[in-house]
């Protein structure tokens, strides 16, 4: 019979979800989660290194390789065909040697460029950003759900699925 040693880490304090350091501070990869006292929600965050400067609530593509130090990170999202998971930083990194968490389940903001969003619709992963798929049925582009409306670019409420999803575009 074997067993599994599963290891818990707990944060030093909550703000650290949203202070990107200069330091590694935890084990690249981790997931953290927390529940929201206002939603009572349970949230997940994922601990990376940033591939670049990071805009909050902008997408990106959560990445894997072998360099040092830099084992996990994020990129830019493109149209790929290969399932990717898809993270959304609730802050902003100032720069690509930032270590920080973003957000890959629950209750969160995300950027849209342009149409709308209707709440109770899936968001669909769309190149460098999150479009209306105009539905609630789930597609192999499906990665959220809109919580609240809004027409036009800027930031809307959304619930991440934490899902592997295939990157549409032109």
């Amino acid at each position: 019979m074997s067993k599994t040693l599963v290891k818990r880490f707990s944060l030093g304090n909550i703000s650290e979800l949203t202070v990107p350091s200069t330091t590694q501070a935890y084990p690249l990869g981790m997931r953290i989660q927390i529940e929201d006292d206002t939603e009572r929600a349970i949230k997940e965050f994922v601990y990376v290194k940033a591939h670049d400067a990071l805009t909050a609530y902008v997408p990106l593509i959560l990445t894997y390789g072998s360099t040092s130090g830099s084992e996990v990170t994020t990129a830019a999202t493109a149209k790929l065909s290969t399932y990717q998971r898809i993270v959304v930083p609730q802050v902003a990194f100032t720069s690509s040697s930032y270590y920080g968490f973003v957000q890959v389940k629950g209750d969160a903001t995300i950027t849209i460029s342009s149409g709308n969003a209707v709440a109770g619709q899936v968001c669909q992963a769309y190149d460098d950003t999150c479009v209306d798929e105009g539905a609630a049925t789930l597609t192999t582009y499906s990665f959220g759900m809109f919580t609240a409306a809004r027409t036009g670019a800027g930031d809307v409420a959304i619930y991440l699925f934490d899902r592997m999803v295939v990157i549409d575009g032109a």
